[in-house]
């Protein structure tokens, strides 16, 4: 199709290079890759609409190879998890109707930018702020112990 965007030479490579660094990194340290995939597809010209709407069916294969794992290791809280699925699919009708109602009054994929700006913006705030108060609790010598990485 005529707009389709179509990715060849510098920035096919570029695309890989950063889908492989991105994919490692969100692997690594447990971010979700929609954080480093969203804004990656909308710096090379993908529109927010789309980076969006790829980032969440990626999140969709992800989290169903995460669910499937942990249910087949038997540490899949079932009723937990489903308490976190009403409330995740209700918070995603509210958005999505929400979002459809705003691209319709205003015509502006950039709502999408500046959500994803907002919520990168305060995660970066808020999950350091957390981890510290993790670390220094009282009952925090377990982060502090160095165990055999062969453990």
């Amino acid at each position: 199709m005529p707009s389709d965007i179509r990715y060849q030479g510098s920035q096919l490579g570029q695309l890989l290079f950063f889908a492989l660094c991105g994919g490692w990194v969100s692997g690594a340290i447990g971010v979700g890759g929609s954080s480093i995939f969203n804004p990656l597809m909308i710096s090379m010209g993908v529109p927010p609409l789309v980076a969006s709407s790829t980032a969440m069916y990626m999140v969709l294969y992800s989290s169903t190879a995460s669910t499937v794992i942990y249910f087949s290791y038997g540490a899949l809280d079932l009723p937990f998890a489903a308490w976190i699925s009403l409330w995740s699919s209700l918070g995603v009708l509210i958005g999505a109707s929400l979002f459809d109602r705003l691209f319709k009054k205003y015509k502006r994929q950039s709502l999408i930018v500046f959500t994803l700006a907002g919520v990168l913006g305060l995660s970066a705030v808020v999950v350091p702020y957390t981890n510290l108060q993790d670390l220094f609790a009282k009952d925090s010598a377990i982060y502090w112990k160095l165990n055999s990485i062969c453990e």
